[in-house]
């Protein structure tokens, strides 16, 4: 993503490559004036935003640069949104012993180095056990005891930028490169059908094992019928993106905070993918979700609400369907005068299986009515509730 060419003995240029659109950058060098209008104003007329961990800043013809976000730390991570694809010259001295501060929680950081190192090598041992994960750019890695670190981010790059996701504060600084530096394969690009849009909102699921996947198949994540992540299946806890809706109008649909994301396996000269089952959790931006496994499911052949189980219940009960074709769905629980008193689920599903689980602790014991909308037609049960 970058080139470097040295303009003396102290001082180094170097070019950062932007794609259009959403870019986690970072920057190992910087100039004694690291104010945003010093560093952005050769690329203002790309621009579309810079956003950091909590600040940002845009460009207004006429007023120049505003907002919280005024000078670029060299400990910190920018997410910088360009309008088309273009490079960045910076000039400035290379980074030198940081110590970088983390609280518990996501924090957008820098890899000060150029070159690239590989996460074992580049992490210290004592952050390690602090550590849930590392989100890059449409990567992420996962600590597993026993096996390391797994998922599609398998090394730290000079001008990339990372999310280190702790649980508890700590300070470190990384070690330092020990020779030259190696290169690392990237994931596999989608194939046709399977873009989607790199967006500052994003999360992953690590997948243990999904019934009957083999090596290079294909995972891909929908939120209201956008394809919203894919990657290739690689063995167990590959690293599955799902992003989310970051207020652009390229990502609406896109996942948001509550929803659950669907999965489906794609094996070669298998057109309609097979849906994926199991628990998965509902999505939230920056999180890293490891999950057990889960079971693939033919396309069923016809909409089903499944009788609830158990029925007659206390408190918890799990209600499911099945649909055989993509389509909007209403799910919830009607008391006997017909008021609706939970709201399962609402929204645009694949064709497949679902579950849901009614925990119903609140309320009184009685009947109960599921009813389930989909396409003008109504689908309903009775559920009993025993306290």
């Amino acid at each position: 993503f970058f080139t470097i060419s040295l303009t003396g003995f102290s001082s180094i240029t170097y070019d950062i490559e932007l794609q259009s659109g959403a870019n986690l950058r970072s920057f190992p060098a910087l100039p004694d004036d690291v104010s945003v209008a010093n560093i952005f104003t050769p690329i203002v007329d790309e621009l579309d935003g810079i956003i950091g961990e909590g600040v940002a800043a845009n460009y207004i013809p006429g007023l120049g640069f505003v907002g919280s976000l005024v000078d670029v730390s060299p400990t910190a991570g920018y997410w910088i949104k360009t309008t088309s694809a273009t490079d960045l010259e910076v000039t400035g001295m290379p980074s030198e012993n940081l110590t970088y501060i983390l609280h518990s929680g996501a924090n957008l950081i820098s890899y000060p180095f150029f070159g690239s190192q590989s996460l074992g090598d580049a992490i210290p041992d004592g952050l390690i056990d602090e550590l849930s994960g590392i989100i890059g750019e449409g990567v992420a890695a996962n600590y597993i005891p026993g096996l390391g670190f797994v998922g599609s981010l398998v090394n730290l790059s000079g001008t990339n930028g990372y999310w280190f996701i702790i649980e508890s504060p700590i300070n470190f600084s990384f070690n330092q490169p020990t020779g030259l530096s190696r290169s690392f394969e990237e994931p596999s690009e989608p194939p046709v059908g399977f873009e989607y849009v790199q967006s500052t909102e994003q999360s992953f699921y690590f997948i243990e094992n999904i019934d009957g996947i083999e090596i290079g198949d294909w995972i891909v994540a929908y939120s209201n019928g956008n394809v919203v992540g894919a990657r290739e299946w690689i063995g167990p806890y590959t690293d599955i993106p799902a992003m989310g809706f970051d207020g652009s109008i390229s990502t609406i649909g896109y996942c948001e905070s509550g929803q659950v994301p669907e999965f489906k396996v794609f094996k070669e000269g298998l057109g309609e993918g097979l849906s994926v089952s199991g628990v998965i959790p509902e999505w939230s931006s920056n999180e890293i979700y490891t999950l057990g496994s889960l079971q693939t499911n033919e396309i069923p052949s016809s909409v089903v609400l499944n009788p609830a189980y158990p029925n007659p219940f206390n408190p918890q009960t799990t209600i499911s369907f099945s649909i055989p074709s993509d389509d909007s769905i209403q799910l919830g629980v009607y008391d006997s005068m017909g008021r609706i008193v939970a709201d399962i689920t609402s929204g645009f599903y694949q064709a497949g299986y679902y579950e849901f689980e009614w925990d119903a602790a609140d309320f009184s014991s009685g009947i109960y009515f599921v009813k389930m909308e989909i396409n003008g037609s109504i689908h309903m049960q009775k559920i009993m509730l025993l306290k």
